[in-house]
């Protein structure tokens, strides 16, 4: 079984270019445009690394954190963001890596590569090869 990348991203073309580039790689993608789809793939895929914005609408960053923490056991979460000062929510939300919009996809595939490949060894996926889409494409 493919390593699994869920992918939370309110940008439609961001989330496809992510989702594409990290297949390339030879990872399974599952994208979510809104927490909930992110909440779904979660409580049936157990993705094994988590790629989310930071500066998403909703807010929930928190709260999809602790739960894909609670539902997967393991795994490394990817903040993006453009937020830089006062990076007080680095402790709130103790992400493995974090990717400064814009950022070069390249940049991400190498970061999320890296993390796989410490992941993996250590946590098996549920989920089948390919690619699932629940973003209803925002």
């Amino acid at each position: 079984m493919k390593p699994t990348v869920l992918i939370y991203e309110t940008e439609s073309s961001l989330r496809k270019v992510m989702a594409a580039s990290l297949e390339q790689l030879g990872l399974a993608t599952l994208q979510a445009a809104d927490a909930e789809a992110a909440q779904r793939h979660m409580k049936r895929s157990a993705p094994d690394l988590f790629v989310l914005e930071l500066d998403h609408p909703g807010g929930e960053n928190g709260r999809l954190i602790d739960a894909y923490r609670r539902e997967c056991g393991s795994g490394a979460v990817v903040l993006t963001t453009t937020e830089r000062p006062g990076e007080m929510w680095r402790s709130r939300y103790r992400p493995e890596a974090v990717v400064y919009k814009p950022f070069d996809v390249r940049y991400l595939c190498s970061k999320v590569r890296g993390l796989i490949d410490d992941t993996v060894q250590t946590k098996p996926s549920r989920v089948s090869e390919g690619v699932m889409d629940d973003s209803n494409d925002r």
